[in-house]
């Protein structure tokens, strides 16, 4: 355990997170007004995406310094690839847009960029001399079966891997959920890890949403997807929800100070029209000029800092969050209610959704209608 604790620090040294034990509290981040250097371009989240960095996904080369295997391949020497992504990027901005607005959730770079600019030049220092072979993947469904798996073996490899995300034994970190002790069912886990990623991708094929990367044939084999199955749905301490579902929300059938004066009193909106990750359901309703109420609302609790968030918006940029986070309550066809920010009124809400703030992952969403 010591020896894994040591990798952890290691690697949180290099990606300059300072933050991992609150959820609601941000890593370090780069600043795009700023000249930053490209080190720590690869190594800091984007101040304008998720708690990703480069170096979340991508060592620079392998065996790594802190001796982790990561979803993707090493980048160390990408500057001097003829292709990316399987040919399916052209140029190395173009594959560096697509973690940019896939995975980091953050706006494409134009090549004049400062952090691109920085990068790509930390990256050309630093890479071996001569051209660099062109890489391959190839993206996989899990094995039909996934049953067999040794814990012991999926929390080795649990440790050398998901770790970078998920933390330590799968207790969670500000990239990811706390995962150990999955109720989910093993066929949905493997899924997860074979093929997670944007279907919307217009440079990767097959995957089936969220905004964990996959990790293709070659970084995991079957047999360690099966141990991994093994060792997350192995029994673990239930999460606690901290006390903070329904601070200042109201409750269901809370008293209410707002006047009825705003047109949009009455609409609603259906979370199962943008399904995300199909861990909500419900409908959500104005029912004052500063209230929301959630009726028929389910939720399994999984998530990092989860909130109802709201956005003029289907791309949910920018957005503002309502109530506090919902990580650790199950609710199931349940009557909650949040209310708007100080600062904002019913004008400013055509989209409203559960999201996994950190990350930047869509628990589903919908636009408001009127009656």
């Amino acid at each position: 355990m010591a020896k894994l604790l040591s990798r952890g620090v290691r690697f949180l040294a290099i990606a300059s997170v300072t933050a991992l034990s609150a959820c609601s509290q941000g890593a370090a981040k780069d600043s795009p007004s700023d000249t930053p250097s490209g080190q720590a371009v690869y190594a800091m989240p984007l101040s304008d995406g998720n708690s990703f960095a480069c170096a979340t996904c991508h060592a620079l080369s392998e065996p790594s310094a802190d001796d982790l295997r990561r979803p993707a391949h090493p980048i160390g020497d990408a500057t001097r690839r003829s292709q990316w992504k399987n040919g399916k990027a052209a140029t190395f901005l173009a594959a560096v847009n697509s973690c940019v607005t896939e995975w980091m959730v953050a706006p494409a770079w134009q090549a004049s960029d400062p952090r691109f600019v920085a990068l790509r030049s930390f990256l050309d220092s630093q890479a071996p001399s001569g051209a660099a072979p062109d890489l391959s993947y190839e993206i996989v469904a899990p094995p039909a079966d996934v049953t067999g798996g040794d814990v012991e073996r999926g929390r080795s490899t649990f440790n050398q891997s998901c770790v970078v995300c998920h933390g330590t034994d799968g207790l969670g970190s500000i990239r990811g959920p706390k995962i150990a002790g999955s109720t989910r069912l093993p066929e949905y886990i493997a899924g997860r890890i074979r093929m997670s990623g944007s279907p919307r991708s217009a440079v990767y094929s097959g995957l089936t949403g969220g905004v964990m990367p996959f990790w293709a044939k070659d970084r995991l084999s079957d047999d360690e997807v099966r141990d991994l199955v093994a060792f997350i749905t192995s029994p673990a301490a239930p999460a606690s929800s901290g006390g903070n579902v329904n601070e200042g929300t109201g409750g269901a059938g809370g008293a209410s100070a707002c006047g009825r004066t705003s047109p949009r009193v009455g609409w609603t909106a259906d979370l199962g029209v943008n399904t995300g990750e199909g861990q909500v359901s419900g409908l959500i309703t104005m029912v004052d000029d500063c209230t929301l109420e959630l009726h028929d609302f389910s939720y399994d609790g999984n998530g990092i800092d989860v909130r109802v968030y709201g956005s003029k918006d289907s791309s949910f940029r920018p957005a503002f969050t309502m109530g506090p986070n919902l990580v650790g309550r199950t609710f199931s066809k349940e009557t909650w209610r949040v209310t708007l920010p100080a600062d904002k009124t019913l004008a400013d809400l055509d989209w409203v959704g559960i999201w996994c703030v950190a990350v930047g992952a869509d628990f589903g969403s919908g636009p408001f209608k009127a009656p």
